[in-house]
């Protein structure tokens, strides 16, 4: 598990999204770590955005090194070749909404809300949320979103298809943790390509996508693995994936 830990609402420095970055690094590259859950120290703030401080000075050219900073963490986290779960309590503003969505699932508490307020600051969201939003929620309801920054309490959010589920706030780190378990269980490469399909598929034409599918459905199928569950399936016995 990962958490992100600066008082008070964990503001997303420079600093601290080069720390994440290498952090998600550090497990990506350890084989004993099968899932990623992604959790924040504080109990009222998973993250209140982009550290402000840090924009006031920024001119045009700044402000782009700033984004595409931002753009390469997220980005990270959607093609990192293991799940990643985000477990939120309290806000996720700015920034923090978008590292979550960059996330494959989310894990809402009852007292988490998500925003993306830029516009309040007259400015738009710089780290991929005017792409993800409109690709998790639809069109309509991210316009509303970016355009009021209005926040969205957890209930909501779930409606939308933001989150995955809401629990009380005590229980978001066991769920995330419950889900994390199950994900690690199944066949290590076949989540992979699983995510790598739906990512590239969701970039790309139905046809073009299908094209990808069906490139990883052959090469996940040529696994060990692969065999190993379709003769388990058959046997009525518990699979032993290997990671081959």
């Amino acid at each position: 598990m990962l958490t992100l830990s600066r008082p008070p609402v964990n503001a997303l420095s420079q600093g601290v999204l080069q720390d994440l970055k290498g952090a998600l690094k550090e497990c990506a590259g350890n084989p004993e770590v099968r899932v990623i859950v992604l959790a924040s120290a504080l109990p009222k703030a998973f993250s209140a955005g982009a550290d402000i401080q840090e924009l006031v000075w920024l001119d045009e050219a700044k402000s782009v090194e700033f984004g595409a900073l931002g753009h390469s963490v997220c980005d990270y986290i959607e093609s990192l070749p293991k799940p990643v779960i985000a477990a939120v309590r309290g806000i996720a503003f700015g920034g923090g909404c978008e590292v979550a969505m960059a996330c494959d699932l989310r894990i809402a508490g009852a007292s988490a809300s998500f925003a993306l307020p830029e516009i309040n600051l007259g400015i738009i969201p710089g780290w991929g949320g005017t792409q993800r939003l409109p690709r998790l929620v639809g069109k309509t309801a991210a316009l509303e979103m970016v355009m009021t920054g209005t926040p969205v309490p957890a209930s909501h959010a779930l409606s939308l298809g933001l989150v995955n589920c809401v629990v009380p706030d005590e229980e978001v780190l066991d769920e995330a943790l419950r889900l994390g378990a199950t994900l690690a269980a199944k066949p290590p490469i076949a989540l992979v390509l699983a995510k790598r399909a739906i990512h590239e598929g969701a970039r790309e034409g139905l046809e073009d996508g299908l094209a990808v599918e069906r490139d990883l459905f052959g090469q996940v199928r040529s696994t060990q693995d692969a065999q190993e569950g379709i003769e388990a399936f058959l046997e009525k016995r518990k699979p032993r994936y290997q990671g081959r």
